[in-house]
């Protein structure tokens, strides 16, 4: 190699991340034919092949609490950016870019897979695939726009993603979040009801091999949703609902089937207990919860005793027929009933006396 100044990096494809490294070829005198024989040692590490997980999700300011309240778009598609500096002016590669699809939910998720040991910087990208200035108002057209941000794991405000060796892929590494002001076409206010399901069998709570499910209604009976229940658990049914909202939103919750049929509560195996109606209020956020306990039904017992009580003979408390003892007397191996043979005796008896009679009548004639 010719003298001078060499930068030495790792492959693009490599297995392994190199550490940048300058070398230095020095001067050789064409008379003298010095010859060095340079060497370099660079420093490697294997890659880590965790990956990053982000996930979107959508909020709007309520205008009354100013708290910020979970929205649902209809369809909406959005890209996200991963890069290596803060600024987000260095795309990591040419594989930078990651599309999130939100249908009928309130957040998507997109991840990057094998990625080196390092710090990342994730944006959101505009129409031209470009970094969006972190914590500004992004414009959607004149009369709608959101506030837009990054968070961590931790909720604070930051978009830097450390990959190291404690890197799980499926954890959330960042939250790229759009504030709403005003609603736009296609996005509802998201109302929540958490429903609790007890399964009771003799008195306590027990997990069944059954299966349960519970269905929201709106107050005209059209089916909301519904949902698989969680034994001795909660679940929690979210429910859209437009801008216009009024203050109290009142559902019902039913225990149905799997397709939203109401049951027979005669033919089912359990006594139903908590359905009701919930109100979502807009001071509690159009929150609500909701218990539902299912209790098992008694079995039909069959009698013991042929008489139907306690075991006894005589349908008396333990004690024999004449008030003595309360041991049972010893079974002789006979298994019939002591009236059958009361019966066979009497007919016995009648039998032998008209026999008697007969003789006599015979005896005097």
């Amino acid at each position: 190699m010719e003298e001078g100044m060499y930068l030495v990096i790792g492959a693009a494809e490599s297995s392994v991340k190199v550490t940048p490294m300058l070398l230095t070829v020095p001067f050789a005198s064409t008379e003298e034919g010095w010859i060095y024989d340079v060497q370099a040692y660079p420093k490697a590490e294997k890659s880590n092949t965790a990956g990053i997980t982000v996930e979107k999700r959508l909020y709007r300011i309520n205008p009354n609490t100013f708290e910020l309240d979970e929205i649902t778009a209809d369809d909406a598609t959005y890209k996200v950016g991963l890069f290596l500096d803060k600024d987000g002016t260095i795309p990591y590669g040419d594989d930078y870019i990651r599309t999130i699809h939100i249908q009928n939910a309130q957040s998507g998720k997109a991840s990057y897979s094998n990625v080196l040991r390092g710090t990342y910087y994730i944006f959101e990208l505009d129409e031209n695939n470009k970094a969006i200035k972190l914590n500004t108002g992004v414009e959607i057209d004149k009369e709608n726009r959101f506030q837009y941000n990054v968070t961590n794991a931790a909720g604070k405000k930051d978009n830097s993603v450390v990959v190291d060796d404690n890197t799980v892929a499926t954890d959330i590494a960042a939250y790229v979040n759009n504030i709403f002001i005003t609603l736009p076409e296609g996005f509802f206010v998201n109302g929540k009801i958490e429903i609790t399901k007890n399964v009771v069998v003799d008195g306590v709570k027990k997990n069944v091999d059954d299966k349960f499910y519970a269905t929201v209604f709106d107050d005209s009976g059209k089916v909301v949703s519904t949902v698989e229940l969680k034994q001795n658990d909660k679940v929690t049914v979210t429910v859209p609902f437009s801008e216009d909202i009024k203050d109290t939103v009142t559902y019902a919750v039913k225990e149905t089937d799997k397709n939203g049929n109401v049951l027979d509560k005669d033919a089912f195996a359990y006594v139903v207990s908590g359905e009701d109606s919930v109100k979502l209020n807009e001071s509690d956020q159009y929150h609500g919860s909701i218990e539902i306990t299912n209790t098992k039904k008694d079995a039909t017992v069959t009698p013991s005793g042929s008489n139907g009580g306690s075991g006894t003979s005589n349908g008396g408390s333990g004690a024999s027929s004449h008030g003595g003892s309360a041991t049972s007397p010893v079974k002789t191996g006979d298994p019939m009933n002591p009236v059958f043979w009361g019966l066979v005796l009497l007919v016995s008896v009648i039998v032998i006396a008209g026999g008697v009679i007969v003789y006599k009548k015979r005896k005097q004639k």
